[in-house]
């Protein structure tokens, strides 16, 4: 099968990785993009594992039992996807936890401000 050169990924991890250090500020489509990213790393981190090892491995075996080319491929993707898409509603469930944390903070912090 076809594989990507790691230095490939290495490289573009290196670029994340130093850009993360400069202060850089996005506008538009790109702003929007990487706000979704930080907000999706958290959920994402969470469920990955439990999907990889569960719907990843049956589908994998699935498609390899009824002979599909490039099996690990095909069930990787359907698993990224369906990792993304388990990942949502705890993006809206933590964007509402923040919302409810704040509204309890600010008159505590105006408290101590006086």
């Amino acid at each position: 099968g076809y594989t990507i050169p790691f230095q490939y990924i290495d490289g573009v991890g290196s670029i994340f990785v130093i850009s993360s250090c400069y202060d850089v500020q996005l506008k538009g489509w790109y702003q929007k993009s990487a706000q979704f990213l930080g907000q999706l790393s958290f959920p994402f981190y969470l469920l990955h594992a439990l999907f990889i090892c569960s719907f990843g491995s049956w589908l994998f075996l699935t498609l390899k039992t009824h002979h599909v080319v490039h099996p690990s491929f095909f069930s990787g993707v359907a698993t990224l996807v369906v990792s993304i898409l388990a990942s949502l509603p705890f993006i809206k469930a933590n964007t509402l936890w923040l919302k409810v944390l704040n509204n309890v903070m600010q008159p505590l912090r105006k408290k101590m401000q006086s």
